[in-house]
């Protein structure tokens, strides 16, 4: 470079120094021995783990081949990325040791130390692997939280694991990788010599690396901020293929919670098996064995030698005291209306649990997610292998579409792993923008819903799609791209004669209603329409008391749970049905309008199927200490638990008289189903897996047989 004050070379030599100023300071921090050994120690824990996870891949390798390679190849990135995550937490004490000053200037010093701390921590490190190695061996499983409880009988485990491995040249192989590792650690410190540079050139590099750990740490990079789960690793239906994707350490801090779940009582199950054989229809009840198997016969298919595309569409929130369904409601939904009125429309229809999650779980599982010990069910890994009616839909193509990121709750691990060749739509599969936190609008959703529908109903398959909306949230979001949509202004009395909090949560639930409407509007225009199924309904209700909704069913809280249910399409009969019914029903019901032939062995059942018109309740377990919610038309059952359940017409005036006395074989009949749902559903969370799964191998399909 010229210098352009030849009289004075300094300057020259500054201002190319500022020039490439930040080169220099890259240079620097790699120079910088804090930075150089900690990376190095970072990248060879990381590479380790990923050798082992390689190695139980090569071991495994007979059962994992008949998956693709694609999911192979996926499976082993999640895994590394779970790898990643303990690399981080390894090397955190290493970091604090070679940046902070009171200890750096030491670490040479304290090597000797250090090795040995590090020798146990790669000891405990490894015999967790052995474990693992021998849990999968031994039942086929990655090691979870389980392990713990069923080690606690010390003598029996102790006395299995010596009759099963060879334990003498186990632990001393153990004995020599701590000892490897603690000579490694402390001969990779013994030499260390901080770099001299400023303090402010320390703090840079420390927060520099904690940033990259950090990162490394989260697993992914997500316009949601959704780290990466435990759901991640259940993307195939493949459990040998879920395994390899999974780390031992992350997979027991994963379980630890959920093992405490587990807490269904047989004796109970089985005291009210025979109220439940009768209500379910099991036609060969068996109470040693708890069967609850029904089989549904298959129809012959129509004239055209296809059956027809099903879309549904889960309303967010769409609480039924809100909208123009109530006919103490404000007319907020008026379009959804008009179109119930063309429908089958169910009025006593409820969501057996409030939040979307346990709303979305129940829906496809037909099992209320009622467990009080663990979050939800989509949260619990061992929960997530579910026989769902969805899967006899053959020859369907399939897709979830949602606006925003499918990871919250780990509803994208349960849909992937449960539901066979499933197409997940989310953000980054949409051309509209984000307008929110929820992702895209619910307009924006179902405009390119609707165009994925056209197209795949044209290429000759049947389509099964599953739309679900997330609009109605806060922050009430009405984009800039509304359509005719028409804003509205109300007073703050009839906002708070309705229950709504605001404004924005009105006119955000009328803009549900004209979203809907547009999408109905382009289905009718389309070709798919006379031969498509829509099945209209909400995740769940709200719980804001409405002055203008009866007491009793704001006080016992059935607007949380009170949604519509319409069904519209071919082969539906138009008109109000007023049987209860619940999100339990919805697939039993879809394939009794395809003609699909199935095996249910949960707790939904076929709202036109006329053998249980004399037996239509809706089941609703709420919050701990779970109150049971029983309805049937205007009379609900109420247990809350302590002993004493209530007959209770809740619509009434003087809602809170016990009617059980004016009805005695009807609350007999009534308490019994309540207790044999809410016992039955925590009994089936845990057994109702699958049998087989379908895993691709090219263009083959294969299927294997998992040993429950």
């Amino acid at each position: 470079m010229q210098c352009v004050t030849p009289g004075r070379p300094e300057i020259c030599i500054l201002l190319s120094a500022k020039r490439v100023g930040l080169r220099m300071d890259r240079g620097n921090m790699i120079k910088d021995a804090s930075v150089r050994k900690l990376l190095v120690f970072f990248v060879a824990v990381w590479f380790l783990l990923v050798v082992l996870r390689l190695a139980f891949a090569v071991w495994q390798w007979e059962s994992l081949s008949v998956a693709s390679w694609d999911d192979i190849c996926y499976a082993f990135y999640i895994g590394a990325k779970f790898d990643g995550r303990i690399a981080v937490a390894l090397s955190l004490p290493m970091l604090l040791l070679l940046f902070l000053p009171g200890l750096r200037s030491r670490v040479s010093r304290w090597s000797r130390g250090i090795g040995l701390f590090y020798g146990v921590v790669f000891f405990l490190l490894f015999s967790l692997y052995l474990g693992d190695f021998g849990h999968f061996s031994y039942l086929g499983l990655r090691i979870n939280a389980a392990f713990f409880d069923m080690a606690r009988d010390l003598k029996t485990s102790a006395q299995m694991v010596w009759e099963s491995y060879p334990v003498i040249p186990c632990a001393l192989a153990l004995l020599i990788a701590a000892y490897i590792s603690c000579r490694m650690v402390r001969r990779f410190l013994s030499s260390f010599a901080p770099t001299r540079i400023s303090g402010l050139r320390r703090v840079r590099n420390f927060l520099l690396c904690f940033i990259v750990l950090g990162l490394v740490g989260f697993g992914q990079i997500s316009t949601n901020l959704f780290p990466l789960r435990w759901s991640h690793a259940y993307f195939s239906g493949n459990p040998n293929v879920t395994a390899l994707a999974l780390n031992p350490i992350q997979n027991i801090i994963d379980t630890y919670k959920s093992v405490k779940a587990n807490d269904y009582d047989i004796e109970k199950v089985r005291r009210y098996y025979p109220a439940m054989a009768s209500f379910l229809g099991v036609t060969h009840p068996d109470e040693a064995a708890l069967n609850f198997e029904r089989t549904v016969p298959e129809r012959p298919l129509a004239e055209s030698g296809r059956r027809p595309n099903v879309v549904l569409i889960i309303m967010e929130s769409f609480s039924h005291h809100k909208s123009s369904f109530a006919p103490y409601g404000p007319d907020t939904t008026p379009e959804t209306l008009a179109l119930a009125k063309e429908s089958a429309y169910f009025s006593s229809y409820f969501a057996p649990a409030r939040t979307t999650a346990r709303a979305i779980f129940s829906l496809f599982t037909g099992i209320p997610d009622i467990n009080q010990s663990y979050q939800t069910s989509s949260r619990n890994p061992f929960v997530v292998n579910q026989r769902l009616i969805l899967n006899e839909f053959k020859g369907y193509a399939k897709f979830y579409c949602l606006g925003g990121n499918a990871s919250w709750a780990n509803i994208r691990g349960f849909l992937e792993h449960n539901v066979d060749d499933l197409v997940i739509l989310e953000e980054g599969a949409w051309k509209a923008s984000n307008v929110d936190v929820w992702g895209i609008s619910d307009l924006d959703l179902f405009r390119e819903s609707h165009e994925v529908l056209e197209k795949a109903a044209a290429e000759g398959k049947p389509v099964f799609m599953a739309i679900q909306t997330a609009a109605f949230h806060k922050p009430f979001t009405i984009p800039k791209d509304h359509g005719s949509f028409k804003i509205e202004e109300r007073s703050s009395e009839f906002l708070k004669k309705y229950g709504f909090v605001s404004l924005d949560e009105y006119n955000s639930f009328r803009f549900c209603d004209y979203a809907l409407h547009e999408f109905m509007n382009l289905a009718k225009n389309s070709s798919y329409y006379k031969d498509t199924i829509f099945v209209i309904t909400g995740d769940h209700g709200l719980t804001e008391h409405s002055p203008a909704a009866p007491e009793g069913y704001q006080e016992l809280r059935l607007s949380a749970f009170h949604v519509p249910l319409i069904i519209h399409g071919p082969g539906v009969v138009p008109g109000e049905y007023a049987k209860s019914g619940t999100h339990l029903d919805v697939f039993p019901t879809i394939a009794g309008l395809l003609g699909i032939g199935y095996k249910n062995y949960t707790l939904g059942r076929d709202l036109f199927d006329p053998r249980f018109d004399g037996s239509r309740y809706a089941f609703v377990g709420r919050a701990a200490p779970a109150p049971l919610l029983l309805v049937d038309g205007d009379l609900c059952l109420y247990d809350n638990r302590d002993g004493e359940a209530k007959l209770l017409r809740y619509d009434a005036e003087d809602w809170r008289k016990n009617c059980a006395g004016e009805y005695p074989e009807l609350f007999t009949r009534l308490d019994n189903v309540a207790n044999g749902i809410f016992n039955t559903a925590k009994y089936m969370l845990y057994n109702n897996k699958r049998q087989s799964w379908p895993v691709t191998k090219g263009k083959e399909e294969a299927f294997r047989t998992v040993s429950q």
